[in-house]
């Protein structure tokens, strides 16, 4: 089933500062409420960097691993190859007047959770990230001694 979801917010904080959390895998379990352990996995073999994550979504207990297609200062594109959802995961950080504005996008297969209807999972994802947004903008401003 494919499915895409995404969601968007204006974070208080420069770009560069922002980035600096949401592009960090490190940082992830802090501000994406679903992931319970992020391990960096060694680029080999020509394969580019890389980690698992393990998360809890639905109410189900869910892993994947992420790839690195593309970095730069304002986007960050990762490829899904195997796990509960397959895909790519966008996170853009721009330039706004309030500071930066935000957007992660998810789009893939989720056969984990074939059993549910398609727009069904999309609100759902949709709503994770909104959530996810809103604690990455209170970290950054934790980080920044700010408010979100």
């Amino acid at each position: 089933m494919s499915v895409e979801a995404s969601a968007e917010r204006v974070v208080s904080a420069p770009p560069d500062a922002v980035a600096a959390v949401m592009f960090d895998p490190l940082h992830y379990a802090r501000w994406m409420k679903a992931v319970e352990r992020v391990e960096p996995l060694p680029a080999a073999g020509g394969r580019p960097a890389r980690v698992r994550l393990t998360a809890r979504f639905l109410g189900r207990r869910i892993a994947w691993e992420t790839e690195l297609i593309d970095r730069r200062a304002d986007r960050l594109h990762l490829r899904i190859p195997a796990g509960a959802f397959r895909g790519e995961v966008i996170y853009e950080v721009l330039p706004a007047p309030e500071g930066s504005r935000v957007r992660i996008t998810n789009r893939g297969e989720a056969p984990v959770f074939r059993f549910l209807p398609r727009r069904m999972l999309e609100r759902a994802m949709g709503k994770a990230l909104g959530e996810d947004l809103e604690r990455l903008a209170a970290l950054v401003a934790d980080r920044a001694g700010g408010s979100a």
